[in-house]
């Protein structure tokens, strides 16, 4: 939405996948989009080769066409964002990893906080990691070695003490000033949006911007017990904010992305997802309850024309 746009990333895949609304896609419609949102032909074939490479995506032969899907960690980052998930009320204690690995065993130390921040731990301080799930699926190689001081507790805390070391674990005092931040960027969105007309061309590009600073966001943010955000975390009200643009936009974007996979003849080779999107769940409840207020407003239902 702003005059410099920023080149597309890793998230335009996962962007497409959900605007296509699918779980299978050919790199016959996945290359010409990437196109759309700005990327060169070779630099949206190098992309789909290194995610591929890294196991972000996964990738089938039909004939001479090849299908991807999305897999590992990018996968479940996608499907956190898109479908959500429920977090649990806060039981009074983090489940925690004591270690004091020494500097000979470095990498296995770094292996370790890899893998723990890779499932959502954070660490408040040297020597602790903290999470609100069972770590023993991922620390039990750890926890197993006699060479190692590594140990699972139950930090229990009050309510305070745990604010405190989940806002040094993962940084929710910053993470809250970039939503307000964005919030304002939305609220601009929206108006723009609503104050003039948009090619299905120009929807799928304009949701790109917004969506690739909402996943950012989404990434950074920890799933934790609602009781440990800051007072002021307004996440809640930041993704319903984008949800409404969604709800203008999306449909448009849609007709695009259809149009490519016609011009493809790729109808068949694409997987529709059965499961509905939070976007859409949500963001039409959005718009439902905003339905009496002013059209400037950044969530009438009605798609600005064409």
């Amino acid at each position: 939405m702003s005059p410099a746009r920023t080149a597309p990333g890793l998230a335009s895949v996962g962007y497409l996948f959900g605007t296509i609304g699918a779980q299978a896609v050919p790199g016959t419609v996945l290359v010409p989009l990437l196109t759309d949102l700005g990327m060169s032909v070779s630099a949206a074939r190098t992309l789909l080769h290194r995610m591929r490479e890294a196991g972000s995506l996964s990738a089938e032969r039909i004939g001479r066409v090849a299908i991807y899907r999305l897999a590992g960690r990018y996968l479940a980052q996608y499907q956190g964002i898109t479908f959500g998930g429920e977090t649990a009320n806060w039981s009074g204690a983090f489940d925690a990893i004591l270690y004091d690995i020494p500097e000979v065993h470095r990498a296995e130390r770094n292996r370790l906080r890899e893998r723990a921040f890779a499932a959502g731990f954070g660490a408040p301080r040297s020597g602790l990691l903290i999470g609100v799930t069972d770590p023993d699926r991922w620390a039990d190689t750890w926890l197993k070695r006699e060479d190692l001081a590594v140990e699972r507790v139950r930090l229990g805390c009050d309510l305070d003490t745990a604010r405190r070391l989940a806002d040094q674990a993962w940084g929710l005092a910053e993470i809250a000033a970039d939503i307000e931040a964005f919030r304002d960027r939305i609220e601009l969105i929206g108006r723009r949006v609503h104050n003039r007309q948009l090619t299905n061309h120009q929807a799928l590009t304009n949701l790109y911007d917004l969506w690739q600073e909402f996943v950012r966001i989404q990434i950074q943010t920890p799933s934790l017990p609602a009781e440990l955000y800051p007072e002021e975390w307004h996440l809640p009200e930041m993704r319903a904010e984008v949800y409404q643009v969604n709800a203008v936009l999306l449909p448009l974007a849609k007709q695009h992305t259809q149009a490519v996979i016609d011009e493809a003849a790729a109808t068949t080779l694409v997987e529709l997802e059965p499961r509905t999107p939070r976007s859409e769940k949500e963001g039409h409840t959005q718009v439902a309850a905003s339905s009496t207020s002013s059209s400037s407003a950044a969530g009438t239902a009605d798609p600005p024309p064409q």
